[in-house]
């Protein structure tokens, strides 16, 4: 795990670099930078929820840092806030079969403006996996937190060296 994170800084590094004046969008919220979450407020939020949050998510946002994107990132207020997906009385469950990942907890890990978020499960059956929901419709995008960031940060190196406008294509995962 730790050679991504190698990978990750130099790839956010990079980026610094190739977009100096943070024409990606919403980079000029975050400016490539990760806050560190201590150890105390991870396990106050731990305990306050009553949940393991997934190691390798805990180990990155503990060791590297969280907020620097994808598109938003993360909010400041809402950073570690759990929300879980809960049905209203009435409604049929099985219409609602696919927000089930959502169910056990999530944490937002990325915004991307009208709703729009990334996501990762923090219990459950499906605890660590990176989800995408975007108007009432949920899909996986990854296994890991780590992974999808790596992702991000490649696929935003490639836009930005081949000149590609740079706005809503830098949130793409």
């Amino acid at each position: 795990m730790k050679e991504k994170y190698l990978v990750i800084k130099d790839n956010l590094e990079k980026i610094k670099r190739l977009d100096p004046n943070f024409e990606a969008f919403g980079s000029s919220r975050w400016n490539y930078r990760l806050d560190k979450i201590s150890e105390s407020e991870l396990t106050l939020f731990e305990k306050k929820n009553e949940i393991d949050l997934p190691n390798e998510f805990r180990e990155f946002i503990s060791e590297l840092g969280f907020g620097a994107g994808p598109v938003y990132g993360v909010n400041p207020h809402t950073l570690l806030s759990l929300e879980k997906w809960e049905i209203e009385d009435g409604d049929d469950e099985e219409d609602f079969e696919e927000f089930k990942p959502l169910y056990d907890g999530y944490v937002v890990i990325a915004e991307y403006g009208c709703g729009i978020e990334s996501v990762i499960i923090v219990d459950g059956d499906n605890k660590g996996e990176v989800w995408h929901y975007v108007d009432y419709s949920l899909h996986k995008l990854n296994d890991s937190y780590c992974d999808w960031y790596l992702r991000w940060t490649e696929n935003l190196i490639k836009i930005l060296e081949h000149g590609e406008h740079i706005g809503l294509l830098s949130g793409r995962i």
